[in-house]
Parts: structure tokens; sequence; C-alpha cells
């Protein structure tokens, strides 16, 4: 609950905590006069208000503070993770290790075949590369490889 401030005619102020909306006018604790409520500036708090504390965010490449941080990503478009979709990561992730591990096996294939063609790279690129297997992963569309 807020707390209010009251200030009587006789020139005495006391606080008053209260739900909202908070009354008026309240009695004086000294004199019992009708008190009037106080426009009152907020008090600095930790977090949104008074947070001076920034730290360095690698992702932004800037010192801020979390209210500025949420404000520079929103700006930039970034998405927060616990915005996106359950196991979004997790499945991102796993198809990049997908993809690296195919990678590895396409390079342990040009190594090979490289050893086989006696040290000749470019035969070796061919075949590792060839139309085939590129529509087959999908690198090479058909309307390309047919010219």
């Amino acid at each position: 609950m807020p707390v209010y401030e009251y200030h009587c005619s006789n020139g005495h102020s006391h606080d008053l905590l209260h739900k909202w909306p908070p009354p008026e006018t309240h009695p004086c604790n000294q004199c019992d006069e009708s008190g009037h409520k106080q426009v009152s500036m907020p008090q600095k708090t930790a977090g949104r208000w008074g947070d001076t504390g920034g730290k360095y965010i690698p992702a932004l490449g800037k010192v801020l503070t979390p209210h500025q941080a949420a404000a520079e990503a929103k700006k930039r478009g970034l998405v927060h993770e616990s915005d996106l979709p359950s196991g979004y990561i997790d499945s991102k992730l796993n198809k990049e290790w997908d993809d690296a591990r195919a990678h590895d096996a396409t390079m342990a294939k040009f190594k090979e075949l490289k050893k086989t063609h006696n040290g000749d790279a470019s035969r070796a690129w061919a075949e590792t590369f060839s139309v085939d297997s590129m529509k087959k992963s999908g690198t090479l569309k058909e309307d390309v490889a047919n010219g």
C-alpha cells in the first residue's frame, strides 16, 4: 500500500498508509485540523526508477541497466528467450549439431577421396560435391542443375 503525505493549516505534516484511492483530507495527528493530501515525489527504487548500476551486455555491446537493455533489445527486434515457443532453442541447437556432423562427414569423405586419387583435390571435390549428391541434399536446385 502507498504512503500519502498530508499537511494541515497549522503547518503540521503526517503520513498515512492507505489503499487506493486515498482520502483527500485526513485529520492531523497533532491538532485534529483537516490535513490535505500533498503531491509527493515518488521514491526512487532499484529497478525501473533508480537503477543506475549497469553491466556490460555482450549481445548489445554496451553497458546498460536492465531497463535500458530491454528497451535496446526491443528496438533491435530481439526476442527474449521466454517469449520463444517451447523447445525452440533445443531444436535450433540440434539442427546446428546435425549440420556440423554432416559437414564433418563431408570433409571426411573429401579427405578419403583425395587419398584415393593421389592428392588430386579437384577430383576429390568433384566427387564429394557431385550434382546428384547436391540435388539430394537440397544444396542445388533442379532447374539450376539442368542448365
